[in-house]
């Protein structure tokens, strides 16, 4: 089972506008997996516009957006869990595998 974590600098505007061509190298590469938008470097100023964008581009994409600390470890734990059920799901059911 694959999934795949996409992260982005929350400090830096430059990171975010890159998001959109991982996403497609994803697909490209490993096909229709979880994925997760993760907004790193929580834990520093930021401006919230930068959060704004990418809520919208993740709701564009249908994904799930989590901004994280490594740092602090903020979320971190939230992230693997979420990704973890994600990725024992059946793709074609929907439905929870037991392995």
């Amino acid at each position: 089972t694959n999934g795949a974590l996409i992260l982005f600098d929350l400090t830096s505007n430059a990171t975010l506008s890159h998001v959109n061509n991982w996403y497609d190298d994803v697909i490209k590469t490993a096909g229709k997996v979880p994925i997760l938008i993760i907004g790193n470097k929580k834990d520093l100023p930021y401006k919230s516009a930068i959060g704004d964008r990418a809520k919208r581009l993740c709701d564009s994409l249908g994904l799930d957006l989590f901004l994280t600390s490594a740092k602090t470890g903020d979320n971190m734990n939230e992230v693997f869990k979420v990704l973890t059920k994600k990725m024992m799901k059946n793709p074609e059911t929907g439905v929870e595998t037991n392995g």
